[in-house]
């Protein structure tokens, strides 16, 4: 069993104890349910849920423009791109 802590914020935790209200579960029901939710998501497709992931690192989205620009390099197997990316540059 996992036990844990969350400081939510005040403006959080009230919209949650609203929320749970409404929804007639318990607030400890309604953060077990999408706690479970989370991590049943993360261990299915070994990935946050998409509305978690947040926004991609710039130079991840520079990344994926190179590569959509036709300017990134190709590897026939992953011990050339280790290669690679082992490189002194």
């Amino acid at each position: 069993m996992l036990t844990l802590n969350i400081d939510l914020g005040s403006e959080t935790e009230t919209r949650l104890r609203d929320f749970a209200t409404q929804s007639g579960l318990s607030v400890d029901e309604a953060v077990r349910n999408a706690v479970a939710y989370f991590y049943t998501h993360i261990a299915e497709n070994d990935s946050c849920p998409p509305e978690c992931a947040g926004e991609p690192h710039p130079d991840t989205l520079e990344s994926i423009a190179q590569i959509e620009r036709g300017e990134g390099k190709e590897f026939n197997n992953f011990s050339e791109l280790m290669a690679d990316l082992n490189a002194e540059d």
